[in-house]
């Protein structure tokens, strides 16, 4: 129906040129238009042969008639012939300088990548009085996309092709960056496609036998493991599946590769859910995806790995969007570069140079997004660009293209000139429960990097067991804090060593207090000045997670004692607890929280929790405690 409605005002546009055209002929006129209409019929029925047959006729008896021009360029449009419906569109534009035809030209120059050509007609086409709100927006979006560019064309320098078959694409270097992994289309057949494995010096490929098997679909990102178990494809239309595309996973075992099992319902949706992607550092997957509640027909979302069930699949938090990128059209082949928060991928939404065009975005670990760049020419062209990936050594980074006409898609590289660095990772995993009942708490955990006054602090939501992973860098400083309504609140620091694996992270057991009257919790985060009872400004976390604790716990009332070591006169260090404890009450009011739900009171060395004959012993025993009077 759509089909046939665009074909009925093809023609009667064309009708309106040929009447103009032969209004002051006379015998040749009703030959002509009988001719026409004829053209005009087959070209509705989709007669391409018979309506070029009638347009030559109509054009040895008369050839300068713009109607029928414009006729021919929509039926070399249909046929994807470019160049014949070029020289049709310049035959007409030359016979009736109508606005119409010159966005034709524009249009068709910048679909053929001559920009400069397009700037011109679309210039001219905007001196048109009569164009609508929304065609002002388009064209304007044009131009913008024309003289970018023009400019890109001057800035970069030529690209490296590193194979010339037909159909190759979605390259994938392994983890130790000294091989790539690609797709290759084998012989006619679309279905029938192999992965290949090579040397990314010299990229002689040999088939990489083990993935080319029916259970193996090769049109999503497939990662090659070096010391990894899992790996992560698309898999289409399976009896197994939610939607027409699903992830699946495979692990490495004894040798080979074990039989492909779906993510699961918790990744995959009832839509298209393909070309995961899952990052260096093993804390994300990435895909795109046309599901309910995205951004535009294909998005880029998210879900991060939360741990491994007991039969080794995966687990994942819900996946995000990320909206910040994602515009109407689609972005698709994400990769992300977790040493140095980049993601890279494609979309046809943007201004850039025609088709899909790659981008480079900065993400932070929260999911916000920077400022995000086209990469320009030479690595976008006017056709289309994909798949980009970066080898795990930072040297090479490698992409699709079907640029080279006549080859098909070809796998194409460039060297990086911003200098990637990888980090050692550290990975950390919380199980959170309540001490009593033993059973899972649903809680966040903050996360505050010590001596990094430019780190952000990040708030991390634990899954229906409890349980968090997370990768953080290794060799740092870093305190976690619970603030649970109901309960106690918690808080940890550690430091990190230089590195360890996802199978075998650093585990924090934590059992949540619930609020019960003469329960007592330990803070070790406040801190005064030698001999004094003034709070040193470090202290101001650990006071303000105190009161985020009563703000959550209305109708709690709270003993702050003070307590020593046993150094120094014992008088000394009773009236120090007290004055310490004090000062605590006094900061609390002063921050809002009544002084009616705060008393003091100093212990001094009477109570110790551990021996003071040892270092570790006196800093576990000068500490300031809060306890629970009433609730």
């Amino acid at each position: 129906m759509k089909n046939s409605i665009v074909k009925l005002s093809v023609v009667l546009f064309t009708m309106l040129f040929i009447c103009v055209n032969v209004a002051a002929q006379t015998d040749t006129d009703s030959d002509v238009k009988q001719l026409f209409t004829e053209a005009q019929q087959q070209y509705s029925d989709s007669n391409y042969v018979k309506t070029i047959e009638l347009c030559n006729q109509i054009l040895e008896i008369n050839d300068s008639l713009v109607g029928v021009e414009m006729l021919l360029s929509y039926v070399y449009d249909d046929l994807k012939k470019p160049e014949l419906e070029l020289y049709h569109l310049n035959k007409a534009v030359k016979l009736n300088s109508h606005p119409y035809i010159k966005w034709r030209l524009g249009e068709l120059y910048y679909k053929l990548g001559n920009y400069s050509e397009a700037l011109i007609f679309y210039d001219n086409y905007s001196n048109y009085k009569y164009i609508s709100e929304k065609k002002r927006l388009t064209l304007a979006c044009k131009r913008a996309s024309c003289i970018f560019n023009i400019q890109s064309l001057k800035d970069y320098s030529a690209d490296k092709d590193v194979t010339n078959t037909k159909d190759v694409y979605w390259p994938k270097p392994s983890t130790d960056g000294k091989r790539l992994v690609f797709i290759q289309q084998n012989g006619n057949d679309d279905e029938n496609q192999d992965s290949f494995v090579s040397n990314t010096d010299s990229l002689d490929a040999e088939i990489y036998n083990q993935l080319n098997k029916p259970d193996f679909s090769e049109d999503g990102n497939i990662k090659v493991p070096v010391n990894k178990e899992i790996v992560f494809f698309t898999g289409h239309n399976r009896e197994d599946g939610f939607g027409d595309d699903d992830i699946y996973f495979s692990r490495f075992v004894d040798g080979k590769w074990t039989t492909p099992v779906n993510a699961g319902s918790s990744l995959n949706s009832e839509k298209s859910d393909s070309q995961p992607f899952f990052s260096d550092d093993e804390k994300y997957l990435y895909f795109s995806s046309n599901r309910s509640g995205g951004e535009g027909e294909r998005d880029i979302w998210r879900a991060k790995l939360i741990g491994f069930a007991d039969d080794g699949s995966p687990k994942w938090k819900s996946p995000e969007n990320i909206s910040s990128i994602n515009g109407l059209g689609n972005e698709i082949s994400p990769f992300y570069y977790s040493k140095t928060r980049q993601l890279y991928f494609a979309s046809d939404s943007y201004l850039g140079m025609g088709g899909y065009d790659l981008y480079e975005a900065t993400v932070a670990e929260s999911g916000s997004v920077g400022e995000f760049i086209n990469l320009g020419y030479p690595i976008n062209t006017k056709t289309d660009e994909l798949g980009l990936v970066v080898n795990i050594i930072s040297d090479t980074a490698f992409f699709t293209s079907a640029r080279t006409k006549g080859e098909g898609l070809e796998i194409f590289a460039f060297n990086l000139t911003r200098g990637l660095h990888t980090q050692p990772n550290f990975y950390v995993h919380f199980k959170a429960i309540n001490r009593n009942s033993k059973l899972p708490v649903q809680t966040n955990i903050e996360i505050v990097e010590l001596n990094n006054t430019t780190a952000a602090k990040e708030l991390e939501s634990v899954n229906e067991n409890g349980e968090l992973l997370l990768c953080l860098k290794a060799n740092r400083n870093y305190t976690f804090n619970i603030s649970e309504q109901g309960f106690m609140f918690y808080s940890q620091t550690v430091a990190l060593g230089k590195s360890n694996s996802i199978s075998i992270p650093l585990e924090f057991n934590i059992e949540l207090e619930p609020i019960e009257i003469g329960t007592e919790v330990n803070l070790y985060n406040i801190f005064y000045e030698t001999n004094s009872y003034a709070i040193l400004p470090g202290s101001k976390s650990e006071l303000n997670r105190l009161i985020l604790f009563l703000n959550n716990n209305k109708g709690v009332k709270l003993e702050i004692q003070g307590h020593t070591d046993s150094s120094g006169n014992p008088e000394n260090n009773m009236q120090l607890s007290k004055l310490r404890a004090k000062s605590v009450v006094d900061y609390l009011v002063e921050k809002g929280i009544n002084s009616s739900v705060l008393k003091y009171i100093g212990y001094g060395d009477t109570m110790p929790i551990a021996s003071n004959e040892t270092e570790e012993g006196r800093r576990l025993n000068r500490r300031t405690t809060i306890k629970i009077t009433e609730k």
